[in-house]
């Protein structure tokens, strides 16, 4: 089996994170057989600044708030 066929048959992961500048969202799934839906879900507004999307720099310039 290649790489790229074992990688498309990996499980589902149990959840989701995205973290954004303006938010951070999480989500849980359940399910079997290839039927998931999402179990449960919440999303927190962030301050202006608190994250910032780069590769070169800190994504969190300021932990203290």
């Amino acid at each position: 089996m290649s790489l790229f066929a074992s990688w498309l048959t990996s499980p589902v992961p149990d959840a989701a994170i995205e973290i954004a500048p303006q938010r951070v969202a999480v989500a849980t799934l359940a399910g079997r057989g290839g039927t998931f839906t999402v179990q449960r879900r919440a999303v927190e507004a962030l301050p202006p600044g608190v994250v910032r999307p780069s590769l070169t720099s800190q994504n969190i310039p300021d932990s203290s708030k």
